[in-house]
Parts: structure tokens; sequence; C-alpha cells
């Protein structure tokens, strides 16, 4: 009989250390001796303390809630605001600038192109014009810099005595005259590359535009798909 306790005892020491770490010798030789049912207790106290669900020690997940929404709307519009503050979408409804836009053209333009940087010859820029009762915005592109002196005769734009290239131009002729015609200080010469039918710095309704009215240079387009790109 008292065999068999022992067997038994050993038993339970044994089912309990195959779930245990770094099982003591020792400890097995006192199991031995007599103190297994004090140990056996003790692991079972333990186990007994273990959770039977280990889900229950993860956190309950919470709902999106309005909370969330209004976060993530405020970011969307700040994010939205930044973008505006240096960006801004346009379509172009004329043929003034024909052929290097087109009607329907959706162009991006940047705001802040002039606060950083400076006007450059070939710059195409957008500002307000006011006819007649309305205010419209016209696209042209830079012939003129402040202290330039443009001059037009026999289809030629000449600035500071040398002729324009007009390759890029609809048809290749400017008409008009100018003579001698000085770019003030903070103001732009600006023409349409349709030269024929673009209204701008060679009527005086439009005159010099003031680089400080510019509302932005176009610098990107993003349709029609097969023309996305740069601006140039």
């Amino acid at each position: 009989m008292s065999e068999n306790m022992t067997n038994e005892n050993n038993t339970a020491v044994n089912e309990i250390a195959d779930g245990a770490v770094n099982v003591d010798p020792q400890e097995s030789e006192n199991t031995r001796s007599g103190s297994d049912s004090q140990d056996y207790g003790k692991s079972q106290n333990n186990i007994d303390q273990q959770p039977a669900d280990d889900s229950q020690k993860k956190p309950e997940k919470k709902g999106y809630g309005a909370k969330g929404l209004i976060r993530d709307i405020i970011i969307v519009a700040a994010i939205v605001g930044l973008l505006l503050f240096f960006i801004k979408p346009i379509i172009v409804k004329q043929t003034s600038m024909l052929p290097t836009l087109q009607e329907n053209n959706y162009l991006f333009l940047s705001r802040q192109a002039y606060t950083f940087g400076e006007p450059e010859r070939g710059d195409i820029v957008v500002f307000p014009h006011q006819d007649g009762e309305e205010e419209e915005l016209y696209i042209k592109r830079i012939i003129g810099l402040p202290g330039d002196v443009i001059n037009i005769k026999d289809g030629k734009v000449y600035v500071n005595g040398k002729a324009e290239d007009d390759s890029y131009t609809k048809d290749g002729v400017t008409p008009g005259s100018v003579k001698d015609f000085k770019v003030p200080k903070g103001q732009l010469y600006v023409m349409g590359d349709n030269r024929v039918v673009s209204i701008d710095s060679r009527d005086p309704s439009v005159g010099t535009v003031k680089i400080d009215d510019v509302t932005g240079q176009a610098i990107f387009r993003l349709w029609p798909f097969s023309e996305i790109g740069t601006v140039k």
C-alpha cells in the first residue's frame, strides 16, 4: 500500500512538472520525501488563479464614434486648406493660348510662385481683369519683365532690341504696333500665344499687369490625360 501511494504522488508531481519551467532536482527530491502534498496545493492554487480565458486580458475594442469622425474631418480640412494655400485649380475656357493650351484644359496654378521666386519671361500666368461689370480671369504668357523695352512691328515682337522666338505661337505673327514701351516697375507685359485673337497688354483695356495681382503661375496640366505634365 505504501508503494502504491508513492507511485500516485510521483505521478501527480510529474503531471505538474510537465507544465513547469526550470524544475529544480532538489525540489523533486523534497517531493519524494513527503512535501509533495504541500507543493501540489500551491501549484494548484496558482493554476486556479489564472484566468480560464486569455481573451479576458484584452481590452475591449471601442467603436469609431463621433469624436473619431470629427477628428478625421478636421485633419482632411486642414490638408485641403494647406494645399489650396499653395495650389489653385482652374479650367481654361478661352482660345487665346492656342496652341499651347486648349479649351477645357484642367490646370494647377502655383499661388505662391512669386512670393518665393521671381517671374520669368515665358511663364504662363493667370490674373484678374475687370471686363465691364464682371471680373474675369485671364491666362497669358509673360513677354516683358519690369524695365524691359517692348517693340512690335512687321508682325514681330522685340524685347530689348532682340526679336522674340515666336515658333510657339499659333500663327507666328503678332498684329499691332508698339514703339519703345518700357515695362513699369513691379509690372509685367503679357500676351496670349494666339496673338491674332488675344486681348492682352497690347490692348489699353488690359495694359501691363501688376505682379502683386497675379493669381498664380500655371505649372501643371492634369487634363487631358494625353497631355498630362508640366506646363512650359
